[in-house]
C-alpha cells in the first residue's frame, strides 16, 4: 500500500495523539508519587494562617523561629518540603537550609534591600551593617508581592530601592 498524503496526516495524527496520552500519563503518574504535605502545601509564599500542620512542625522541631512568630514563607524547593525556606518574622528575616544553619537578619540590622524583576523570577536582596548580603528568589507567579509588602511593613522605606517597573 502507497503512503499518500492523507495516510502521512492519518499516521501524524496518531502519533501527535499517542505523545499526549503518554505525557499526561507521565505528569498524573509523578503527582501520585508526591506525599501527602505537598498536596496539602498552596505553594508560593504564604501567610502563617495557611501554613499546612507539617510546616509548623517542621519549623518547631528544627528550632527555626526563636521568640518571634512568623508573618510569612516562602518555601524554595520544588519538593515543598521546607529544608530550605525564606521566612519574615515579627523580628527577623531568616533563611533556613537545612544542614546548613540559618541566616537570621534582624530588621534593625538590615541598611538595603533591593528588589528586582527578571522574567523568570522576582530577586530581593538584602544587606546588613556587618555587610552581610542575603538574597531571595522568588519564582513567578508566586506571590512575591505578599512577601514584598510584609517586609515593607518591617524595614524603613528609605532602605528598600524597588527597581521593578511600575
Amino acid at each position: 500500500m502507497p503512503l499518500t498524503l492523507h495516510n502521512k496526516s492519518y499516521i501524524m495524527n496518531k502519533v501527535s495523539s499517542l505523545k499526549s496520552i503518554i505525557i499526561s500519563s507521565l505528569a498524573i503518574f509523578s503527582m501520585c508519587g508526591c506525599s501527602e504535605e505537598w498536596w496539602e502545601h498552596p505553594g508560593g509564599v504564604i501567610a502563617k494562617n495557611q501554613l499546612p500542620g507539617y510546616v509548623t512542625d517542621y519549623l518547631s522541631k528544627n528550632s527555626v523561629l526563636k521568640n518571634e512568630d512568623l508573618l510569612v514563607m516562602y518555601d524554595v524547593t520544588l519538593s515543598l518540603d521546607t529544608s530550605e525556606c525564606a521566612i519574615l518574622t515579627t523580628r527577623n528575616f531568616i533563611y533556613h537550609k537545612q544542614g546548613s544553619g540559618d541566616i537570621r537578619v534582624p530588621y534593625d540590622d538590615i541598611i538595603e534591600v533591593r528588589i528586582e524583576d527578571d522574567i523568570l523570577a522576582t530577586n530581593i536582596t538584602f544587606t546588613s551593617y556587618s555587610d552581610q548580603v542575603s538574597q531571595v528568589q522568588i519564582a513567578a507567579m508566586n506571590n512575591a508581592e505578599l512577601f514584598i509588602n510584609t517586609l515593607k511593613l518591617k524595614v524603613s522605606d528609605n532602605f528598600i530601592l524597588d527597581m521593578r517597573e511600575n
